[in-house]
């Protein structure tokens, strides 16, 4: 047996070392995808580490007013024969809107109101010439007490003086009879003298006397013209005062019949006229909307319907970017706003039928309020101005992440189910 150094197959390899080594050739395009390979994982590690992504929760929903809407409904049943305001016109509490009016017929023909109306007319026209009579008689009643008080002024005067002038004729016929009476004494006189100045100064007397009782007849008579004198302003202010009553009493039956006739439609509070729903010449029926009012203090907000799967990420102050079915996204772009409001319980079917018209949602929804950054849109060079009721969609922006974290979040929910298992053992 010969043993060797080398094993038997390292001979054999060297008997063909004269054929020269082994090279292995690589292709330039293969280094090429290689580095393109490694590029590319580089870029996609980055931008798994560097790359955000926001939850979005599509919700849809309505323009409302922050303070509601104030709808103008017609009073009765009747035909709007004034519709005095426009769309987006400003108005004033108080202000005049609409003017309905309500004919009624009778069965001889005719309309009522205005038959009430023609006889209301005719008695006002009747009272206000009763009235002016009555005012011209005291106006004459003044006249002549006026002349009456100036005639037995001048009477008074002309007695004041011709008493005064027999008061003086009594006083000298007096004295007369005082020296007679002394002559008399002394038989100087007969007694036929005596008696006849006796006589004359009591005839005297009389005739004063007689001017005294005139005298009191004119002062009375004069005191009852100053009385009735102080009467006739009275007179004539009550006077007045029935013509008012009368007046303001066929007044209000005339308003009464107006009314009954024609109803006034007057704004209840000042703000904007949001929508016209009526036309002058239109039929209505009692209760029916005319117009709608908008608070002047209000502004539109977005009332949007979250299902109950999405409400637990929407939290206020989220971002929501708002799209207006009637100005389309892809044209007129995304509007912002912000979440303000979150309803605490489930909306009813009613309150869902008044945001979107049905009830057919398949599971609960609540309601959320978000705040318009703006109130109008800017479209083909000019803001236009939002309106109550438009219909919109929105993406309310919820939690941001990085792409890595979203991705490793199923591991991270995995591994919290098995932690919690682990735990209930």
């Amino acid at each position: 047996m010969t043993d060797t150094l080398f094993r038997k197959e390292v001979l054999e390899a060297r008997q063909t070392r004269w054929l020269g080594g082994i090279v292995l050739g690589q292709p330039l395009s293969l280094w090429l995808l290689t580095g393109f390979a490694v590029f590319a994982a580089a870029i996609i590690v980055l931008f798994l580490v560097l790359g955000e992504y926001t939850r979005r929760t599509r919700v849809s929903g309505q323009l409302q007013p922050s303070q509601g809407v104030a709808m103008v409904v017609a009073p009765a049943p009747g035909t709007l024969t004034e519709l005095r305001v426009e769309e987006g016109q400003r108005v004033l509490a108080g202000e005049v809107l609409a003017v309905l009016a309500m004919p009624r017929a009778t069965l001889a023909g005719g309309d009522t109101a205005q038959a009430v109306q023609a006889a209301i007319a005719e008695r006002q026209e009747g009272v206000a010439g009763g009235f002016a009579s009555q005012r011209e008689q005291l106006k004459a009643q003044e006249a002549g007490l006026e002349l009456q008080m100036a005639s037995t002024q001048a009477e008074l005067r002309q007695i004041e003086a011709e008493l005064g002038t027999r008061r003086a004729q009594h006083r000298l016929a007096q004295q007369t009879t005082q020296r007679l009476q002394e002559l008399r004494a002394r038989q100087f006189i007969t007694e036929l003298q005596w008696k006849q100045q006796q006589a004359a100064e009591l005839e005297q007397l009389g005739q004063v006397q007689a001017l005294e009782r005139q005298l009191f007849v004119l002062h009375r008579q004069r005191t009852q013209l100053q009385q009735a004198q102080r009467e006739l302003p009275s007179r004539l202010a009550a006077l007045e005062a029935a013509e008012q009553r009368e007046r303001a009493s066929l007044d209000q039956e005339a308003v009464e019949t107006g009314a009954r006739a024609e109803a006034v439609i007057r704004a209840p509070l000042a703000g904007i006229v949001a929508t016209r729903l009526g036309q002058p010449g239109q039929a209505v029926q009692a209760g029916q909307p005319l117009l709608s009012l908008l608070p002047a203090a209000s502004q539109l907000e977005a009332h949007l319907l979250v299902p109950s799967r999405a409400i637990g990420f929407v939290a206020p102050g989220d971002a929501v970017l708002l799209r207006y079915q009637a100005f389309p996204f892809q044209r007129f772009g995304q509007h912002p706003g912000r979440v303000q409001r979150i309803s605490r319980s489930a909306l009813g079917p009613s309150e869902q039928m008044s945001l979107l018209g049905t009830t057919q949602l398949g599971e609960p929804h609540y309601r959320i309020v978000v705040a318009l950054e703006k109130q109008t849109v800017r479209a083909f060079g000019q803001d236009e101005a939002l309106k109550p009721g438009m219909l919109l969609d929105a993406h309310i922006l919820g939690e941001r992440r990085t792409l890595w974290e979203w991705v490793l979040e199923p591991l991270y929910a995995l591994s919290g189910s098995l932690a919690g298992t682990d735990q209930n053992r």
